[in-house]
């Protein structure tokens, strides 16, 4: 590889807490409510919704479709990711 074109790159990773942020801003953009995921996931409760939102947990691969179907999105679209610091 042409050394002028090398570049330090880090892994990626999932930012929990900006990712709740985020699905915040898309529930209030498409006037989605928590009430209205837990029918659409056909989830027991909202407990699972609030930890996402409040970046405690972040949504599996089934729901992160789910949702992206129901905010009319990507699930990169709802995910924020991070470049990992190499130390």
């Amino acid at each position: 590889m042409n050394e002028g074109r090398k570049r330090k790159m880090g892994r990626r990773y999932v930012n929990a807490e900006l990712t709740g942020e985020n699905i915040k801003r898309l529930m209030r953009l498409n006037r989605v409510k928590v009430w209205d995921i837990q029918v659409y996931l056909k989830m027991s409760n909202q407990t699972s919704i609030y930890n996402w939102t409040r970046g405690y947990r972040i949504p599996n691969v089934d729901s992160l479709l789910a949702l992206a179907d129901l905010f009319h999105c990507s699930i990169e679209d709802i995910l924020v990711t991070e470049e990992a610091k190499n130390e």
